[in-house]
């Protein structure tokens, strides 16, 4: 072999070899994103109460959970009704485990009731578990859902789907959950989800499911006693929460999707 055909060999393994240790380190540090500190809780909150202020969570003296404005990270303008926090689907906020009295404080910033502690509610996190934390019912009557979030991975071609009951005036209400089948023939047919109906204040167990288009429906919650309907696409290997909040038979009362990773 000519001398000038070795160097050209040997550059070519330095290249190959230089690319899969790129893509491996490249795996490796997305992993270690993905992976919540050892020995912290993740959190969101959800605001869907529909008579709360604006609010922070603190433990004490201590911000848990809050929101600022984007111009300005040092005025904080709470979370409101109908948002959650942190944003951005599968995004959660890290925290110190263990037993706490979680504080619901409007900010100071507020029109309304500045700095008035509306709720004082013990919770328990876990180490390395993820929660949402539903903020729900009138503002009297204000109570903090936890939810440990089952962030487990569905398989590739699979989605996991719950329900989360957060509308007054509800008692057991069922999700009925469709998506449309097609055969080897090209033949369509309707297929029914099985979800556990839950009762205010109650979120179900994930119902693993083949990804695709599906519509949920809850039945006579609506004004005027119609149902609520979402259509939406479940992406392979993705968990997503149907959620209802707002009061039952009022023009609030509405139906959704989150996406929990």
């Amino acid at each position: 072999m000519k001398k000038i055909d070795i160097y050209r060999f040997l550059l070519i393994l330095i290249c190959i070899s230089s690319f899969f240790a790129c893509k491996e380190n490249t795996l490796q540090t997305e992993e270690r994103i993905t992976d919540s500190p050892s020995g912290m809780a993740k959190v969101k909150v959800f605001n869907y109460s529909p008579t709360a202020p604006n609010f922070n969570i603190f433990n004490g003296v201590a911000k848990l959970v809050g929101a600022a404005t984007s111009t300005n990270d040092t005025v904080d303008i709470g979370i409101p009704y109908k948002k959650f926090f942190p944003d951005g689907s599968g995004v959660y906020n890290l925290v110190a485990p263990g037993n706490f009295s979680a504080d619901l404080i409007v900010p100071k910033s507020s029109a309304v009731q500045p700095n008035a502690k509306i709720l004082s509610q013990n919770i328990s996190l876990v180490a390395n578990k993820a929660y949402s934390l539903y903020v729900t019912d009138t503002l009297t009557r204000t109570s903090i859902v936890v939810v440990e979030d089952d962030l487990t991975p569905v398989e590739i071609g699979k989605s996991g789907i719950r329900f989360a009951n957060m509308m007054l005036g509800t008692d057991l209400t069922e999700l009925k959950l469709s998506t449309t089948l097609t055969d080897a023939n090209g033949n369509t047919s309707t297929v029914m989800v099985p979800v556990q109906p839950v009762i205010f204040k109650q979120v179900s167990p994930f119902v693993v499911v083949s990804s695709g288009n599906f519509v949920a429906t809850v039945s006579a919650v609506n004004k005027n006693a119609t149902d609520l309907k979402l259509s939406f696409s479940a992406v392979s290997g993705k968990k997503y929460t149907v959620y209802i909040r707002g009061y039952k038979a009022q023009t609030n009362a509405e139906i959704g999707t989150t996406v929990n990773y």
